[in-house]
C-alpha cells in the first residue's frame, strides 16, 4: 500500500498492490500465482492491472488492464496521518477499501500497442 501525504494531517491511499501465492513450500521462488495493482486518483479514477501466472514448462503471464468507467468513491482512501507506532488502521487494505465494490463498473481496456 502506498499513501501520498496531502498536508500535515491527511494522506491519500493511491496504490494497493496485492500478491497471491500457490504456497508451495518446496518452490518458494516459483510460487507467484497472481498480482493485482490498483491505482487511485483523488478525483475517483481507478485503474486495475491483474497478472495471472500460469506455470507449466514455461511461465505464461496473462495481463488484464481495467479502468473505471465512472469515478469511484475514494472517500475511504483518505486517512488521518497516524501517530508514530499506530499503523494498524492503515495497514490492511481490505479494511480501508472494499475491493468487491470497487470492481463493479470497471471496463477492460485494450492492450497497449506501444
Amino acid at each position: 500500500m502506498a499513501y501520498k501525504k496531502m498536508n500535515t494531517e491527511k494522506m491519500f491511499l493511491s496504490n494497493v498492490y496485492v500478491r497471491e501465492y500457490y504456497y508451495r513450500k518446496n518452490k518458494p521462488l516459483q510460487d507467484l500465482k497472481k498480482d493485482i495493482d490498483m491505482i487511485f486518483t483523488i478525483e475517483g479514477g481507478l485503474r486495475v492491472t491483474t497478472r495471472n501466472f500460469i506455470r507449466e514448462e514455461t511461465v505464461q503471464v496473462i495481463e488484464d488492464n481495467m479502468e473505471a468507467a465512472h469515478p469511484v468513491n475514494v472517500t475511504q482512501n483518505w486517512k488521518s496521518i497516524p501517530k508514530y507506532g499506530e499503523y494498524d488502521e492503515i495497514c490492511n487494505y481490505e479494511s480501508v477499501i472494499k475491493p468487491g465494490d470497487l470492481l463493479r463498473g470497471i471496463d477492460s481496456m485494450p492492450p497497449d500497442r506501444g
